[in-house]
């Protein structure tokens, strides 16, 4: 069986007829009726009735023609994959899951960078806490995540983005924001602006806390969902706060306690049966990160 031989049986199906299938596909009728006497003979089965100068699909034939479809699926989708990997088509509509610190820190100038790099892609970001990064990936809402969770799952390829740093960090004007040395059993003493359990970077910050909960007993003040109101928070000098090092601003100032930094990775996490042009996004996604 050839290729060629399944798109004649697919033209036979759309045109209705052997004769004006030939005509679209500039073969002459015998030529064509022999190719699919072949394919008949292939697999020991009639294809079609005809029925003058139309035809209809046997049994066979029907199943043949959802066989078809996939090949001539499978054939566009090849073709956009090879195309894809030239960096010269990526286009279509993609939607990526992630958290708050990439949302707003990391992805604008990256997807600034892309729209004017590729005039047909379509990027929907949609931010959420790690649970929610999870699920949206898990059901096939997003076609890829960028979190700091790593995938545990077989059906997923991940693959790494970049590293950060969660920070301590004060207002700039705060009492502590002027020492040089701090000891981590002195923030005993003040308010913690905390994060909501969901969150990755709190579940990274509470691994911090547990390491060191015999002398260290944070008192928290505030769990709040959104990373602005956080620093905002910090801002007004009503606590000591937590940031990625991507988020720094001339308006906090970072304590300077080793115990409560935290070294984190980034990960791109896709399902194996994913969009051709994926793999390129990513490495387009890196190429930028990385200017």
């Amino acid at each position: 069986m050839q290729f060629r031989q399944i798109e004649m049986f697919s033209e036979i199906v759309k045109a209705g007829s052997f004769s004006l299938a030939a005509s679209r596909m500039g073969l002459s009728q015998p030529a064509l009726s022999r190719q699919i006497s072949l394919l008949e003979r292939e697999f020991g089965q009639t294809l079609f009735i005809r029925q003058g100068g139309r035809i209809q699909l046997t049994p066979a034939g029907d199943i043949m023609s959802g066989y078809a479809h996939r090949f001539e699926d499978l054939r566009m989708e090849m073709h956009q994959a090879l195309s894809d990997a030239t960096g010269q088509n990526l286009k279509g509509r993609y939607r990526i899951s992630t958290g708050g610190t990439i949302a707003a820190w990391v992805l604008p100038a990256i997807i600034a960078r892309l729209q004017r790099e590729y005039a047909g892609l379509q990027l929907q970001i949609i931010e959420g806490d790690a649970v929610a990064i999870s699920e949206t990936l898990r059901n096939g809402e997003v076609d890829l995540a960028i979190t700091s969770e790593k995938a545990n799952d077989p059906r997923m390829i991940q693959r790494l983005f970049c590293t950060d740093q969660i920070l301590p960090v004060v207002a700039k004007n705060h009492p502590l924001g002027r020492r040089r040395q701090i000891q981590l059993a002195e923030l005993n003493d003040w308010p913690f602006i905390l994060y909501h359990p969901g969150s990755a970077i709190q579940r990274q910050i509470q691994k911090k806390f547990r390491q060191h909960s015999r002398i260290f007993k944070p008192r928290p003040f505030m769990e709040l969902q959104n990373l602005g109101s956080a620093l905002r928070m910090v801002e007004a000098g009503l606590g000591i706060g937590f940031t990625s090092q991507s988020s720094l601003h001339p308006g906090i100032t970072v304590l300077p306690v080793a115990e409560l930094m935290v070294d984190r990775s980034y990960f791109f996490v896709y399902r194996k049966h994913h969009q051709p042009g994926l793999p390129l996004l990513i490495e387009r996604m890196i190429a930028h990160y990385s200017a």
